[in-house]
């Protein structure tokens, strides 16, 4: 789902504007994982096994990625910064992106897990780096899911006009949670199945739009976006910090590695896949936004509903209201993907032993973790209802929720990035290319992550960083806490992962 990393806007416009058949089971020794005695069967760990085909697996992580939306609200706002440079900013952005989603890839090759980048970063890193990572995941999730909701209510509201109370809010949010909870809890092919036609649905709409606004003004190269006019190295510089936020939620295929057909082949193409085709779908979009409001009379950067204002302006704004009922549906489906990826790293995290017991349990009928899933529930309707009781602005509420979202997701990039040339050092596979790649993903996720920090951002956008820096205080006491108390539990994470086979 696209982060908006609200605070690097906000300060600038107020400046100017487990078990898959054939795999070995594993187990991690002082972080390493080995392959042990022995063929695990596929749903060993309770979930349904050998289950997901491709396009159920691409699906879970265009729905995290939640694409629609991201090219609705995003490159305003990157325009705001970067100018007619916005489309080069989105492709750093993308190409900063493959760079992290390789480093996953090469994992997804080796390792099925339910745990995502949680066990990937065990297997190098050892239990400390392993549970660090998964905590950075759960933070993006478990943020990401109300940021969602809350976006699900501000296109509700253009396309019906929704009375402005409070209950009206709070009764929404428990709407979009019940039945997204339902859909996770009942059948994860369902949901997957569910998310994947409403995002293709939205997708298409939005870039229908988008030929039109090409072909009203005729299908003329913009010269002056392709030559960048009016933009400078400050903008290039700043533009990517925002639009990174794009493509978060590309590995949320990842936590079906116990699910998945084949997944040491359909997760990694299901990854990279994700970010190409989303990446040209955004640049595409950007372009035809920007070009779009050229000699219009309106502003783009200002605009509140640019898709809305561009159907308007081609002389279709019947358009705009489609899109806005399309996306309303589709946001409803990153609200699913959230609570699938999410209750799946409390799964594995429960079942290895860091959390308590009772979350890595299975419903018998349908094999879904639905304790886990509950946990996840709980939040995506408490945040939001918080605010709505704070009579917090719903555009506030997106921002904060966004820009702490942004910075589970950054450094849960950032620790696999570098996790991934460990475990392939350690495993005799790594390569030069490998420690280039790694260093620059790394490199470029710390590169953002300061984007955030410097210049300092308005309050309260000053405080998140330390909100995120005690979250994760918490969860390093907890850990060590917990590896006081009983050690044969830390030393166990990642135990819920198997190996590709040598055929692989």
């Amino acid at each position: 789902m696209m982060r908006l990393g609200a605070a690097d806007v906000e300060r600038r416009r107020h400046a100017g504007q487990n078990g898959t058949i054939g795999a070995f089971s594993a187990g991690t020794q002082g972080g390493v994982v080995s392959a042990s005695q022995g063929v695990t069967e596929a749903g060993a760990s309770g979930l349904r096994g050998d289950y997901l085909p491709f396009p159920a697996v691409l699906a879970q992580s265009v729905a995290t990625i939640s694409p629609s939306p991201a090219a609705a609200i995003a490159p305003a706002l990157i325009f705001a910064i970067a100018g007619n440079g916005t489309w080069l900013a989105i492709v750093i952005a993308g190409l900063a992106s493959i760079l992290v989603a390789l480093t996953i890839v090469w994992f997804a090759r080796l390792l099925a897990s339910s745990g995502s980048l949680y066990t990937y970063a065990a297997a190098s890193f050892g239990p400390f780096g392993g549970v660090l990572t998964g905590w950075a995941m759960l933070l993006a999730y478990l943020i990401g899911a109300p940021a969602a909701v809350v976006i699900i209510e501000i296109y509700a509201d253009r396309v019906v006009n929704l009375p402005e109370t409070g209950v009206v809010h709070a009764l929404i949010y428990l709407v979009v949670l019940v039945f997204g909870f339902l859909f996770a809890y009942r059948d994860v092919k369902l949901s997957a199945t569910f998310s994947l036609v409403v995002e293709a649905i939205s997708i298409t709409l939005v870039t229908v739009l988008g030929v039109i606004v090409v072909i009203h003004y005729g299908f003329r190269l913009d010269r002056a976006q392709l030559g960048l006019q009016g933009t400078n190295f400050t903008h290039i510089r700043e533009g990517p910090v925002l639009a990174a936020g794009m493509f978060a939620g590309f590995e949320g295929c990842a936590v079906l590695g116990s699910e998945a057909k084949n997944p040491y082949r359909t997760i990694p193409l299901a990854i990279f896949s994700s970010v190409a085709l989303v990446g040209i779908y955004f640049v595409f979009m950007a372009y035809a936004e920007t070009l779009g409001f050229e000699g219009s009379g309106q502003s783009f950067a200002q605009s509140a509903a640019p898709l809305n204002s561009l159907s308007g302006i081609v002389g279709l704004p019947f358009l705009g209201r489609l899109i806005d009922l399309g996306l309303t549906i589709g946001i409803f489906a990153a609200v699913i993907g959230m609570l699938n990826a999410g209750s799946r790293i409390i799964f594995t995290m429960a079942r290895d032993g860091i959390l308590p017991a009772p979350l890595g349990r299975v419903q018998p009928a349908y094999q879904t973790p639905y304790m886990a899933l509950a946990v996840m529930a709980v939040p995506t309707w408490i945040i939001p209802f918080a605010f709505v009781v704070a009579r917090t602005p719903v555009e506030d509420v997106l921002g904060y929720l966004g820009t702490i979202t942004g910075y589970g997701f950054l450094v849960g990039y950032f620790l696999i990035s570098i996790a991934a040339s460990v475990y392939l050092h350690r495993r005799g596979m790594l390569r030069p290319y490998h420690i280039v790649i790694s260093a620059l993903a790394a490199g470029l996720m710390a590169f953002v992550f300061a984007g955030q920090l410097y210049p300092p951002p308005p309050s309260p956008y000053i405080f998140f960083p330390y909100l995120t820096a005690a979250y994760f205080v918490a969860g390093v006491v907890f850990f060590l806490a917990l590896r006081a108390r009983a050690p044969h539990l830390t030393a166990q994470v990642g135990d819920t992962v198997t190996i590709a086979p040598s055929n692989q």
